[in-house]
């Protein structure tokens, strides 16, 4: 099943309360497996879904806060760099794990997912092209991120416009600073390239 098709069914509980409905899938961080279901102002944990099927059945206690993440309509980048689309979907198993995530009409194993954060990045072509169709591109255009093999050294003086944070939410990079040889060290190391390519902005 696709979360697509989820997002929007009621939510009842086994005592027949009707909790609202589904605004967002979140997914663990490492995009392996549904994490929880938000509904209205709550997140209710996935291990408490009883089953999908025109509503979502689920126990009524353990609501949860945790850090969890949305991936629809996140920008899905090659580590090289290369701009691929947008997230449009993502299928999921009977048990909530991650099958393959689509961006358009590509899909993608999560073995080739290298990193989650304010973008996707993929270390692979996609597993099988399901037609000849185009990736659908995102309704904000992205500056292109240039490749250089690897070689990030084009983005040194520029200046990052926010700061990037590490798994641990701690700042790696702050807004303002001057991009120099050991930012781009540090930001590789915590696989955040993309995103100081994306939050850079150069001098002219």
């Amino acid at each position: 099943m696709n979360i697509c098709d989820i997002i929007g069914k009621e939510v009842i509980t086994l005592e027949a309360e009707n909790l609202g409905k589904i605004t967002q899938i979140m997914f663990d961080l490492q995009l392996s497996k549904v994490s929880s279901l938000a509904v209205e102002q709550k997140q209710i944990d996935i291990n408490q879904v009883y089953s999908i099927k025109d509503v979502v059945s689920c126990r009524k206690e353990n609501f949860v806060a945790r850090s969890a993440f949305n991936p629809l309509q996140k920008i899905m980048y090659t580590t090289k760099g290369e701009r691929l689309g947008q997230c449009t979907d993502i299928e999921i198993s009977n048990k909530f794990a991650t099958k393959y995530v689509f961006c358009g009409e590509k899909r993608f194993s999560p073995r080739s997912i290298y990193y989650v954060g304010d973008v996707i990045l993929i270390k692979t072509q996609p597993i099988k092209p399901i037609s000849t169709a185009v990736c659908s591109l995102a309704t904000q255009e992205i500056e292109s991120v240039k490749t250089y093999s690897g070689d990030f050294s084009f983005l040194l003086n520029s200046v990052l416009t926010s700061d990037i944070f590490n798994l641990s939410g701690e700042i790696i990079a702050f807004r303002g600073q001057k991009v120099t040889r050991e930012t781009i060290k540090r930001v590789r190391s915590c696989g955040k390239l993309v995103e100081l390519s994306l939050k850079c902005e150069r001098k002219k």
